[in-house]
């Protein structure tokens, strides 16, 4: 999973980094404790696919770390000439799954709209789990919810995450729980996998840090 180079996986992928950031010192970083996941991998942003480094590919399989990588639609090609829809297909990620069966993914906005093809790839990959992130708040809810129902009717509820992707819109985490919480297609146990058990199982939290969540 990863951009090109080192260079343009903390520019673009994660916006919080300095650019120069090396193969090297992420690898110290996940040695340490300090990171434990690399995401969002946003290739898609750049007009690549998401395992075109080799580099970072092999550090995040070797460290076993959890990703995060972008699908969706930027929907604004003036200012982000370089996007690519195409690059946020879901089978692009093929390549690394069958390469690093371990390696833990997850697709962000559930692959909208690439819907078909999302089921495709979590049907034939387990370790495949995909978030809600933005599609709740930013998609028309009946397309969104539409493309939330074709995972769920495709048996996939249990790798199904949530998540706001809210970042510095804290105002919108209530939009997607509300919204999460219309869905009449699901059950009040699916929605509490979504919300809660199957995040829990995709980042293997221990018995105690899950009780210790459930007591607050």
């Amino acid at each position: 999973m990863g951009c090109r180079s080192a260079r343009s996986v903390h520019r673009f992928a994660y916006g919080i980094r300095p650019a120069d950031t090396s193969i090297e010192q992420l690898r110290e970083g996940y040695e340490l404790g300090i990171s434990a996941g690399m995401g969002e991998i946003a290739t898609q942003y750049m007009g690549f696919g998401p395992s075109d480094d080799e580099g970072v590919t092999v550090l995040c399989s070797r460290q076993r770390v959890r990703c995060a990588a972008h699908v969706y639609t930027s929907g604004n090609g003036a200012q982000m000439p370089t996007f690519r829809v195409s690059k946020g297909d879901p089978r692009l990620l093929e390549g690394v799954l069958v390469r690093f069966p371990n390696l833990r993914v997850f697709n962000e906005n559930c692959g909208f709209p690439f819907a078909d093809e999302m089921t495709a790839m979590m049907y034939q990959y387990p370790q495949l789990y995909c978030d809600i992130s933005t599609i709740l708040h930013l998609v028309p809810r009946n397309a969104a919810l539409r493309h939330l129902k074709q995972l769920v009717d495709a048996g996939l509820d249990d790798r199904i995450m949530f998540g706001s992707d809210q970042m510095i819109w804290p105002e919108v985490i209530p939009i997607v729980i509300e919204a999460l919480q219309s869905a009449d297609f699901l059950s009040a146990e699916q929605k509490a996998d979504i919300f809660y058990n199957n995040a829990a199982r995709f980042l293997r939290l221990s018995d105690e840090e899950i009780a210790a969540h459930h007591s607050l």
